[in-house]
């Protein structure tokens, strides 16, 4: 299983750059991402539990755009790796990624609201 942790939680200073240093632009843009990424988080949970992995890649292709829009760097990778092992259709490996979503999305939470 990949290790993420030499990715940042978060790259504010890449997520401004992208939004040409506008930090309202980043905080409207951060703040969208925390109200649906936890609906989205748990579609891909539960198209996992069914077995869906075409669904799950999919799901996994639109968190890891999310993601890397706002720099959440370790996130964005996270997702990138769920969405390889679904398409390759690799169940065990998409399961054990699944595990380091919540304890990576709590730290991005927490480094967002700080």
């Amino acid at each position: 299983m990949t290790d993420f942790s030499d990715k940042p939680v978060w790259n504010k200073a890449g997520a401004l750059g992208r939004l040409m240093n506008n930090e309202t632009l980043l905080y409207k843009v951060t703040d969208l991402y925390l109200s649906s990424t936890p609906c989205q988080l748990e579609s891909l949970k539960q198209s996992v539990a069914s077995s869906n992995l075409t669904s799950a890649q999919a799901e996994a292709h639109t968190l890891k755009g999310a993601s890397g829009n706002i720099g959440a760097e370790q996130m964005m990778e996270l997702f990138a790796a769920i969405e390889a092992a679904a398409g390759e259709e690799q169940m065990q490996e998409v399961e054990a990624l699944l595990k380091q979503v919540d304890d990576s999305y709590r730290r991005l939470e927490s480094e967002l609201r700080s």
